[in-house]
């Protein structure tokens, strides 16, 4: 046999076992990804796709004993930015974050500087503005901005203004009581919130895969005072 023949031999069967290593690996990281990696990554991608809105609950009223209002919520909404979609809109050169902040600003009210500084956060979701009024939402609507979101909330009104403010109290930001019948019966009047589970892509298109999961939010109850409105303000 000569050595031209050897060494082509010798060739075809280093070839073969490379061939099969690559195989192997292949194979063998298929089979990885398959059964041992497989469950992670179905838990990752659920957590990517599943998006779980939380739906606030009405605040009960509070009345006085003929039933005239002293304390009630109302129907307003927040703003919140889901700072994923706006990366993806700023690296597709659609939009720049200062110009997201130009029109957002005089909207909500705040400065371009604290609306940017939001818009920058390393945050999956960050919240803009809460208890705005419904016009303003529907304006910021109409800008079709990425990854702004207006959602309903709610917003505590006292119809008498100061009347009887140290007895009814005040309640915080995310409409907990902070003092007053507010505090007290905080647990009645916040009622409990509902949930809305669905599964999304990145452009919030519903997926097909599992139905959505409702759970209607449980408004509180009202509270009736022994107080006379019309004795009170004598």
């Amino acid at each position: 046999m000569s050595k031209t023949t050897l060494l082509m031999k010798k060739r075809i069967v280093f070839v073969y076992i490379l061939m099969i290593v690559v195989q192997t690996v292949i194979v063998g990281r298929y089979a990885w990804v398959q059964l041992v990696w497989s469950p992670q990554l179905q838990r990752m991608a659920k957590e990517q796709w599943t998006h779980d809105v939380i739906i606030e609950a009405k605040r009960g009223k509070i009345l006085d004993r003929n039933g005239n209002p002293l304390a009630l919520s109302g129907n307003v909404e927040r703003v919140d930015v889901f700072i994923k979609n706006v990366n993806l809109a700023v690296e597709k050169n659609k939009i720049t974050k200062e110009e997201m902040a130009e029109k957002l600003a005089p909207l909500l009210g705040l400065s371009k500087e604290s609306v940017l500084k939001k818009l920058n956060m390393n945050y999956a979701v960050v919240s803009l503005k809460r208890r705005i009024d419904k016009e303003v939402g529907n304006k910021i609507r109409e800008l079709k901005l990425p990854g702004v979101i207006i959602s309903e909330d709610t917003k505590r009104y006292y119809p008498n203004g100061n009347f009887l403010a140290h007895v009814l109290g005040t309640t915080d930001a995310d409409g907990n009581g902070r003092s007053g019948i507010e505090m007290y019966y905080n647990k009645e009047l916040k009622g409990i919130p509902g949930r809305l589970i669905i599964q999304a892509d990145a452009f919030y298109r519903e997926l097909p895969y599992e139905a959505p999961v409702y759970e209607a939010p449980k408004n509180g109850n009202d509270i009736v005072l022994t107080i006379d409105q019309s004795i009170q303000f004598l």
